[in-house]
């Protein structure tokens, strides 16, 4: 399932689109919203979710391949929060008492421990271990078998993009892309580098400009 408040082509790939058998849209403002979330065309075949009004139509829809029907204009249940009205709390209480009643509990997310932040740079160092320049494609291999979590899904542009996000640049070799050991030490040193060493290589900062 895939929400969006910005239907536009930016905001929706064209490949997800192509895999949605369904749309709902809401109140929207213009041709481009509705058809962003109906599909191409809806809007000149006159399925338009524009003349749904804002506010006084909350919780009212526009459907398509819901059933067989060309659309369907759906009512769904609209649950005020705003000005001043809160009826979402009560909903909310109520759930959590018969959870409670029923013997269940519920997990505080809250306490949870944050997810472990992988270090791109370290796993580069060590995969290539003593290599001096290691070719793009076993690199990406390298790093799938170091940790498949991270990198199993990981595609050449994964890989690219997390190297320029680095500022470790891709050089030819033999006609062949390689990283080089050699710039993947100078990035983790550039990064490291405590940032009192940069204030002083700075003469502004020096000065107290």
């Amino acid at each position: 399932m895939l929400a969006t408040q910005s239907p536009t082509k930016e905001s929706i790939p064209r490949e997800v689109t192509r895999n949605i058998s369904c749309g709902v849209a809401f109140a929207v403002a213009d041709h481009v919203a509705n058809d962003g979330l109906l599909g191409a065309g809806k809007y000149k075949a006159g399925i338009r979710a524009t003349d749904l009004r804002m506010k006084t139509d909350r919780g009212t829809c526009v459907a398509v391949g819901v059933t067989d029907n060309v659309f369907e204009l759906v009512r769904t249940f609209y649950v005020p929060f705003e000005d001043g009205r809160d009826e979402v709390a009560p909903v909310i209480a109520r759930a959590m008492t018969l959870i409670e009643e029923s013997g269940r509990t519920v997990t505080d997310r809250t306490t949870d421990t944050a997810p472990e932040v992988v270090d791109h740079l370290a796993d580069l160092a060590t995969v290539m271990g003593e290599d001096k320049r290691v070719r793009t494609a076993v690199l990406l291999r390298r790093l799938i078998e170091h940790n498949h979590g991270e990198y199993g899904d990981w595609t050449f542009q994964d890989l690219k993009a997390a190297l320029d996000d680095a500022g470790v640049p891709v050089r030819k070799s033999d006609g062949n892309s390689v990283v080089r050991a050699e710039d993947v030490t100078t990035a983790i040193t550039e990064r490291d580098e405590p940032a009192e060493f940069d204030d002083m290589a700075d003469p502004a900062a020096t000065a107290g400009i």
